[in-house]
């Protein structure tokens, strides 16, 4: 089957908007997070997402393929927090003086891949040089967030103050994503488990 000419413009039409429909969004900004003891840090932070729509712009979905979290200043011997999810919250742990990071994902197929768990988000605490994903503690759950996690635009600096960060993440996000919440259902389960 030969097409015509407006056949062939239509079908070039519609392969360019798929195409266009997934998209890589590459982030890299640094921010001020501010810490339970009122002091604010800088860390610095890489963000690789997959991004795609339905055309017309429905069905928006990000995926992070990379992200990473690193210290600055008088804390940037600690190792780089390199885990393919979207962090939520920095803390330290004034127990354990451990430092904590609680991260989720806007995507049913990472919860799948990574065990489902109950709350939708996993922990990473840093013990010795490295990030030990471990379960979600007490002391994390109800954190309000600290970190930006509204970064599928493109950023409106390099620098991302606290201020900033409270316009960026004041959209109409999910609540799971601006507190650590219990038993968050995000997603269906799969059939048969």
């Amino acid at each position: 089957m030969r097409l015509g000419g407006m056949d062939r413009f239509a079908a070039v039409a519609v392969i360019a908007l798929m195409a266009s429909a997934c998209d890589s969004g590459n982030r890299t900004w640094s921010e001020e997070v501010a810490l339970d003891d009122g002091s604010v840090i800088t860390i610095d932070r890489h963000v690789e997402q997959l991004m795609s729509s339905a055309i017309g712009g429905s069905a928006f979905s990000a995926t992070e393929t990379t992200s990473t979290l690193a210290f600055r200043g008088g804390l940037a011997e600690l190792p780089r927090w390199n885990v393919p999810l979207m962090p939520l919250v920095l803390y330290r742990d004034s127990e354990s003086a451990e430092w904590v990071i609680v991260a989720t994902s806007t995507t049913c197929e990472v919860w799948y891949r990574r065990g489902m768990p109950e709350s939708h988000y996993w922990e990473f605490r840093l013990r010795g040089t490295e990030w030990i994903e471990v379960p979600v503690a007490e002391t994390s759950f109800g954190r309000r967030t600290n970190l930006l996690f509204e970064y599928a635009q493109p950023l409106p600096a390099k620098h991302i103050t606290l201020s900033a960060k409270a316009q960026l993440n004041s959209g109409d996000q999910l609540e799971m994503f601006r507190v650590v919440q219990r038993g968050v259902r995000a997603c269906p389960p799969l059939v048969g488990r």
